[in-house]
């Protein structure tokens, strides 16, 4: 059985088995999880005919295309792709009166890529649709992983998203808004191939600040962010009540900010609310020549607890509050029991206003955080 911590404590890399993916996304919390992957199908895409497969017979009505089966929704339809090679799709104006929609590949040994080409498109675009799960594929190549707009009650889970021009998997508010995301037991590497600037694992709201709208209560947990030239998960100031949990961060070449970066933007808004807890960060770099950084926070309220946190440089900041907490109901930030180890600084508490000329620190309190 394939154990995390043993391949990220070796650095084992090696060439993807389809049955040795699908086995390492469902082991992200370090222990054998008694969930299965994948739910019990109800309908079937590019597939016409009866499979035997983990001791169940799948005899369904079989769809050419994934928004064909969408169109014939049941509640609670769990749509499972047959076809190793699937298309990149969309989802728009998906509102379900009663369940949610589930689409997976058709069975855990069933590898199943979706791929774009010359890192253009999107694997799968979301946007002002609610309850729906996506478990379980592969998606490489496009411009974006995943891409979430408008949209509530959406779940990203045991995906590996690999090799994109820009982000991995992106959770945006446009004309709306939205609220209730789960982004867990996720790979995600080699970001920011065609533009190393935006190549961020996750990225949640809109750093435009174009929109005046939000999106809410999100968790990101139990995910392992590799390999990216850019944060591994950004968190912009229009992204609230986040809960940042138990991912695995390495190999991070940063231009800005830190390897988890939480509202550094020069902007007044209402909302806040942040958790960054339990997290394993290590291998941080800045090809700016700038001091690399761990957690970068601009935006409270946050609590920073119970991290791990490895960078050697000399210059490196384990965790960076900017001076950009700019509304006083939201300016408050919690360090507790985080452990760095290196040869830098644990904890710079007025880290710099990242070129807004912004001198508004937050109000911190600090104990039992540890220097190794």
């Amino acid at each position: 059985m394939f154990h995390l911590t043993r391949f990220l404590q070796n650095k084992f890399y090696f060439n993807w088995h389809p049955k040795l993916v699908i086995t390492l996304v469902a082991f992200f919390h370090f222990s054998i999880c008694a969930e299965p992957i994948l739910n019990t199908c109800t309908k079937i895409v590019n597939n016409n005919f009866s499979a035997e497969s983990d001791g169940q017979i799948f005899d369904l009505d079989s769809y050419k295309t994934i928004n064909d089966a969408i169109d014939d929704y049941q509640t609670n339809d769990v749509i499972c792709v047959a076809n190793q090679s699937q298309p990149a799709f969309k989802i728009r104006d998906f509102s379900p009166e009663s369940g949610k929609l589930t689409i997976q590949p058709l069975a855990v040994e069933k590898k199943v890529t979706i791929s774009n080409q010359n890192y253009r498109g999107t694997g799968v675009f979301i946007e002002n649709s609610r309850s729906i799960d996506l478990v379980g594929f592969t998606i490489e190549g496009g411009l974006y992983g995943v891409e979430v707009i408008d949209s509530s009650d959406i779940r990203l889970s045991d995906l590996h998203v690999l090799n994109v021009g820009q982000e991995a998997l992106v959770v945006k508010p446009k004309h709306q808004g939205g609220t209730n995301f789960i982004l867990e037991n996720n790979l995600i590497e080699h970001t920011g191939k065609r533009n190393n600037q935006y190549g961020e694992g996750i990225y949640l709201g809109d750093g435009s600040l174009k929109t005046q709208h939000s999106v809410s209560d999100i968790k990101v947990r139990n995910n392992v962010i590799q390999n990216t030239t850019s944060e591994a998960i950004d968190i912009k100031i229009n992204a609230n009540n986040v809960r940042v949990e138990n991912n695995v961060i390495r190999n991070v070449d940063l231009k800005f900010n830190g390897a988890i970066t939480i509202g550094t933007e020069a902007a007044f808004l209402k909302g806040g609310d942040y958790f960054v807890l339990g997290n394993d960060i290590k291998a941080v770099t800045n090809r700016s020549g700038y001091r690399p950084q761990g957690i970068a926070v601009g935006h409270g309220n946050t609590q920073i607890f119970n991290n791990k946190i490895e960078i050697a440089d000399a210059k490196a900041i384990a965790i960076c509050l900017m001076t950009t907490f700019m509304d006083e109901q939201f300016n408050q930030v919690w360090v507790q029991s985080n452990l760095y180890t290196g040869e830098g600084r644990l904890l710079n508490p007025q880290c710099g206003n990242g070129g807004t000329g912004i001198f508004k620190p937050a109000q911190v309190s600090n104990w039992k955080n540890q220097v190794d």
